[in-house]
């Protein structure tokens, strides 16, 4: 009787646990409907008294099987409230909004392409290049492609350190990424960006570690894979 009462069961994961002292009995059921209702001051409270004189009975696995019910109809009727729009869920704004009485466009996927940038010798260590484009477009798959002439050129540290969709920010910190990061060969690097309105510039900023030596340069492709509006 001390192994169901005192053990697991009462005061393990099931009584003090998550069920007891977590969501159900001190969240919503304790201080709402059911602990002034039927279930612990009525029917479950009396089935928890015979527990403890009985508990080869089944009493108390009966009072946790109800509760632990209770956490399954709540977390079905969450899921029902989220697919009816009862609670709300975020999503990414639509590309085109509707408009009542004409038909649903076709989505595509198009390339936007920027303009090419180069490090050279005794240049800037900063450059950044820009879009804009002509259809609304929601950028995914970034490419870049990196292009090295010289012998030393190769080890230079170049970062992509901000990508802008007009003048939101996309990056989650200020330390930018390897370009090699988002070479042509590089996987898992699909991204959900933000949409973008026609004529909304596109900026994407670079540095390099130092500037390239004499006769050398690193040259920098870049084109973003997008979602689009068919015509």
């Amino acid at each position: 009787m001390r192994q169901t009462l005192l053990g697991e069961d009462l005061y393990g994961e099931d009584m003090l646990g998550d069920d007891m002292l977590g969501e159900d009995l001190l969240g919503e059921d304790l201080l709402g409907i059911d602990l002034l209702g039927e279930d612990l001051l009525g029917l479950d409270m009396s089935m928890l008294k015979r527990a403890g004189a009985a508990a080869g009975t089944g009493g108390l696995s009966e009072l946790i099987r109800r509760i632990k019910m209770k956490k399954i109809r709540k977390a079905l009727a969450m899921q029902q409230r989220m697919q009816h729009g009862g609670l709300s869920v975020r999503s990414s704004p639509p590309l085109l909004n509707r408009v009542p009485g004409v038909g649903v466009p076709s989505q595509v996927k198009i390339p936007l392409g920027f303009p090419v940038i180069t490090f050279i010798n005794g240049g800037a260590t900063l450059l950044q290049t820009q879009a804009q484009p002509q259809v609304p477009v929601r950028g995914g798959r970034l490419i870049i492609v990196r292009q090295n002439v010289g012998a030393a050129s190769p080890g230079l540290n170049v970062r992509l350190t901000n990508l802008l969709v007009g003048q939101q920010s996309v990056f989650a910190s200020a330390d930018g990424i390897a370009v090699e990061t988002l070479g042509p060969l590089a996987v898992d690097t699909v991204l959900s960006l933000p949409a973008a309105q026609p004529g909304v510039l596109v900026t994407a900023q670079f540095s390099i570690s130092a500037a390239p030596a004499a006769a050398e340069t690193v040259t920098l492709n870049m084109a973003a894979m997008c979602d689009s509006i068919a015509g």
